[in-house]
């Protein structure tokens, strides 16, 4: 046999191996491809339903008019702050804007999702002139850090100062499936629609005098302590109280207090202040939410509810004149409220938590925007209503 020969036939031998390995080495390539398309494809649906689900937290409203008018713009510059944001945090990716989430036309909202999958929103607010700039966001952020063991308060997960020509406040928040008191209310409504089609166009639920119970007592725990610590809240509403898993709510959108924006109860701040505590305005416009299934519009819609309406508790009626008729026996405070049937029937769990104690630097910031807001509460709403009082 020549050497021609033994050569082919070592070929012929060694083809066969060659032909399996290049096929082993395709099938592990379109193995490979496969699994990655199918785990972008489950991220793609995982994300999909956790935004089904977006919390209305995001929903910090103040009243500018009618909810359908109030789409937000998103330019590419607001866009840029966002992915600017992204760089700088890169635990972060950014999914893409959410618009018309809430009905303030001059804070943007984006979608967040960690590199595991865990989904975020990412809010940009307009600092206003609000202390909140520079290094006072460290402060804020130090203050979210002690008061995040508190049962009633959601604190946002970080804050960042975006410095001019796009000053604003850039927070993370993270998302709860449960979504808002309002979207309680509004029973079958998507949290992660517009305000449009999640309120508008869907009738709210009155909540049971038993709800109405269990809810406002966490609320005004989480309002006393801010009060106690002179956080500036002021922007109390059914879009800002956050539901969790066996009927625990808490309180967010803490930011709004620091950066003095506008509460969505402003008019009937404007009209009550000081007279009335202006938490405890917020309270009563929240509490007739609750209790009638619709939002506060004047007082006239509070004497028109309560003849109307067929409350099974009379102690809420009662509540809500003790609030918008302060001249009939005294404005409540916060605590008289805790200390008041319905609320003080409710038996909340028992938490250790620890002494909160401010630094000399964050309790100054709080006091500046307290101040802040104190200056701009005139300035709110509809011009002071000089009629004469309910007779609820």
């Amino acid at each position: 046999m020549g050497l021609l020969d033994v050569a082919a036939e070592h070929r012929w031998a060694v083809m066969p191996w060659l032909t399996t390995a290049a096929i082993a080495v395709l099938f592990l390539v379109v193995s490979v491809v496969t699994v990655i398309v199918c785990c972008i494809r489950m991220r793609r649906n995982r994300r999909d339903a956790l935004f089904a689900a977006v919390p209305s937290e995001l929903d910090d409203l103040a009243v500018y008019g009618s909810v359908a008018d109030a789409t937000a713009s998103y330019t590419g510059q607001v866009r840029a702050v966002a992915e600017a944001f992204v760089q700088e945090h890169p635990t972060y990716y950014l999914e893409g804007p959410f618009i018309g989430i809430g009905r303030r036309s001059d804070k943007h909202f984006f979608s967040l999702t960690s590199y595991d999958g865990i989904p975020f929103v990412l809010s940009l607010a307009p600092c206003l002139g609000s202390p909140m700039p520079g290094a006072a966001v460290d402060l804020f952020n130090s203050i979210c850090r002690k008061f995040v063991e508190h049962p009633n308060i959601s604190c946002p997960l970080t804050c960042a100062y975006v410095p001019p020509p796009h000053e604003c406040v850039a927070a993370v928040c993270a998302w709860r499936r449960k979504g808002s008191l309002r979207d309680r209310l509004h029973v079958g409504a998507n949290p992660a629609r517009t305000a449009h089609e999640k309120y508008t166009a869907r009738a709210a639920r009155p909540l049971s005098a038993k709800q109405i119970a269990h809810f406002g007592r966490q609320i005004l725990e989480g309002l006393l302590f801010l009060r106690q610590q002179g956080f500036p809240y002021y922007n109390l509403h059914c879009g800002n109280v956050l539901v969790y898993d066996n009927d625990v709510c808490r309180l967010a959108d803490l930011e709004s207090g620091i950066l003095c924006q506008q509460p969505q109860a402003s008019s009937f701040i404007r009209r009550f202040y000081p007279r009335v505590d202006y938490d405890v305005i917020c309270f009563g416009s929240l509490l007739y939410e609750m209790t009638y299934g619709e939002e506060l519009e004047s007082v006239a819609s509070i004497r028109t509810a309560t003849r109307a309406a067929s409350v099974n508790c009379a102690a809420i009626q009662d509540v809500l004149q003790s609030i918008f008729c302060p001249w009939a026996g005294g404005s409540p405070s916060v605590k008289d409220l805790c200390d008041t049937p319905p609320f003080r029937d409710v038996e909340l769990p028992l938490t250790k938590r620890r002494k909160i104690c401010l630094s000399p630097e964050e309790a100054h910031l709080l006091e500046e925007a307290s101040n802040s807001w104190q200056a701009r509460v005139l300035t709110w709403g509809t011009p002071r209503d000089v009629s004469p009082p309910c007779d609820v």
